[in-house]
């Protein structure tokens, strides 16, 4: 695999015991991404916290909830959007992948390469980051910004020590886009 690929990010785990477990099994991913792409390591954590339920509904190794069909195929679950009138119940096609590793670098290269979130990328605050990817039509939750700046000041601390705990080499830059 080449340094931007699953195989060169750490080991493949997600522990869904704690909010607290989930960021530290999630940082190496955060961190080595955040490295490469300049997104903040709060915002990747924080949605995939918030994306998950704290890893307890990563299907498919989606951790950032994205649509369509993912290198490891798909998947159909029940979902909710919210287009102005209130959150409504869906069903809908989301991404799989074969680690969260490749969850990671999937978000980072949709985020980098599609226009209509432009206005997130160099954005160095949670609120700024995720109000662009808010307006490119990321999400439907009117509460989504607030959500994600919630769960990073609330894990702040646990956040920075997890970051601090992953070794050198795991966050290495390498190239996201390939």
């Amino acid at each position: 695999a080449s340094p931007s690929g699953p195989a060169a990010m750490p080991p493949n785990m997600v522990d869904s015991s704690s909010p607290e477990a989930f960021i530290r099994s999630v940082a190496p991913y955060a961190a080595r991404v955040s490295k490469a792409t300049g997104i903040p390591v709060e915002v990747l954590i924080g949605m995939a916290a918030n994306e998950t339920g704290f890893g307890k509904f990563a299907h498919g190794n989606n951790l950032f909830g994205i649509k369509g069909t993912g290198p490891a195929g798909t998947f159909n679950t029940q979902t909710w959007e919210d287009y102005g009138q209130g959150a409504v119940t869906i069903r809908d096609n989301f991404r799989a992948y074969h680690s969260p590793a490749e969850s990671f670098l999937d978000f980072a290269k949709l985020v980098m390469t599609s226009p209509r979130y432009a206005s997130a990328m160099g954005q160095t605050s949670v609120e700024g980051f995720v109000e662009g990817l808010r307006r490119g039509g990321y999400m439907t939750d009117p509460d989504y910004v607030r959500k994600i700046s919630n769960i990073a000041t609330r894990y702040d601390s646990v956040i920075k020590e997890a970051v601090r705990a992953t070794p050198a080499a795991a966050t290495a830059a390498a190239p996201v886009g390939n």
